[in-house]
């Protein structure tokens, strides 16, 4: 019979490496990193491809190709709130592997319904919806677990090494998935990123459960958002931080939606030119990622909130 540490986990296999030693000896960090970087990739991937089958298999008008995109990011605004106290209440892996389950088939719908010549606009907005809904659930949990599995010694290096495949997929996915869209086809691409989806499930499986949250004590739903509102607005890093990132977003959105048309429909480049594109805004993403641990400074951490 074995005995719990306070994470949860059997004794002899902690979540986290002795101080000092980074998150990279953990062996749940490495699988949640391995699933990431596939689940990266097929973003990517995706990013790109759907607006172009849109265009190239549909004929898709600029409005049409704006709401696709418009789709796409509705759900962080729809459910994003609520995503997170759902997740606290959850256990994480499970989520994480059915999200990544979700977009493999969610994302293998679409050349599949190509291939029967079934393909219609509407399953593109219900498809971009929907994975957009497994991709919160996905992005939370993998930011919920992670300070449980590495420890607040490694947590510095563990957001530097996710920040910085996110930018490095930025780049090398969105190249990658021009140059696959370019030479096999929108519809091969997408069903490499459904493929990708389901091999980032797959290694979730390396990442030991972590027992479900207690029942005791556990707040209403409403109220835990409501606190979680308030927590961000009533601190003023906070809140800078979140209106920040709020308009980059939408401001990102607005141009990267008409990229695709600009690209392809309007100035007749190939996908492969709108995936170099895209590559080339990961890289102050991956300078800002590697230069965290120095711009922290000697002092290390700021004192929680």
């Amino acid at each position: 019979m074995t005995t719990a540490t306070p994470t949860g986990h059997p004794t002899g296999h902690p979540t986290s490496p002795p101080p000092g030693a980074g998150p990279w000896r953990n062996p749940d960090f490495r699988a949640l990193f391995g699933a990431a970087t596939l689940s990266q990739f097929a973003a990517n991937t995706g990013y790109i491809g759907v607006p172009l089958l849109a265009l190239t298999a549909l004929d898709a008008s600029p409005s049409q190709v704006g709401a696709l995109a418009a789709l796409s990011t509705a759900a962080f605004l729809l459910i994003g709130l609520p995503a997170g106290a759902w997740v606290d209440r959850l256990r994480t892996r499970p989520v994480l592997i059915a999200a990544d389950l979700s977009r493999a088939a969610l994302v293998g719908s679409l050349p599949f319904a190509w291939w029967l010549d079934l393909l219609t606009l509407a399953q593109l907005y219900a498809v971009v919806l929907l994975t957009g809904c497994a991709s919160v659930f996905g992005e939370v949990g993998a930011q919920s677990v992670l300070p449980r599995l590495v420890g607040r010694d490694g947590l510095v290096r563990a957001n530097a090494a996710m920040v910085t495949l996110t930018a490095v997929a930025n780049i090398a996915g969105r190249g990658v998935g021009g140059a696959l869209i370019a030479f096999l086809t929108a519809p091969v691409a997408l069903a490499c990123a459904a493929l990708a989806h389901l091999g980032s499930a797959l290694r979730m499986l390396g990442v030991r459960p972590v027992p479900k949250p207690p029942a005791a004590g556990r707040t209403r739903l409403r109220t835990q958002i409501s606190e979680g509102l308030a927590h961000v607005l009533g601190h003023p890093e906070l809140r800078a931080l979140a209106l920040t990132a709020s308009m980059i977003n939408l401001g990102g959105s607005v141009i990267n939606a008409m990229l695709p048309v600009l690209f392809v429909t309007e100035l007749g480049m190939s996908a492969a030119a709108l995936g170099l594109f895209w590559a080339a805004g990961g890289a102050g993403l991956l300078c800002g990622a590697r230069l965290a641990r120095r711009v922290r400074g000697p002092r290390g951490l700021r004192p929680p909130l």
